[in-house]
């Protein structure tokens, strides 16, 4: 797969199948309650995903720039799973908790947790993983500057 399909047909993944990585629409209306709590609980369950890899960093560098490391490492890291035919969820429920993360993970005090990506080989049957996807034009989004 070129970068450039991978960054066309990149989405993010939920549910997954139960297959190891490294072996080879979610609609809720308002009022539903129980959707809602389905929705978190399996967000906070990581859809089934067979894989998580926390990304976290050393609290002593200035986090503006780390920040920036950590978001072009995602980047690479959910294109690279595309690219092997993997997805990926970008979650913050993955270190919304984090003193437990610290223990089951045994993450050192000296790492802030910043993100979790769950992944796995898609489930395509499930509907949230089929819906088609519109893209706005860039013109909705960019304003150019002459």
């Amino acid at each position: 797969m070129e970068l450039r399909e991978a960054i066309h047909h990149r989405r993010t993944i939920r549910p997954f199948l139960p297959e190891p990585v490294f072996e080879e629409t979610i609609s809720i209306e308002d009022r539903d309650t129980r959707g809602h709590i389905g929705y978190y609980a399996q967000m906070y369950a990581l859809y089934d995903a067979p894989a998580l890899i926390l990304m976290m960093i050393d609290k002593g560098l200035p986090i503006e720039y780390a920040m920036l490391d950590c978001g072009l490492f995602l980047q690479t890291l959910c294109l690279l799973a595309q690219e092997r035919s993997l997805g990926t969820a970008i979650l913050s429920a993955a270190v919304h908790c984090p003193n437990v993360v610290r223990r089951i993970f045994e993450v050192p005090q000296n790492k802030l947790l910043v993100v979790g990506v769950a992944m796995g080989k898609p489930d395509t049957s499930d509907p949230p993983n089929n819906f088609e996807r519109k893209r706005s034009p860039v013109n909705e989004f960019v304003r150019w500057v002459k």
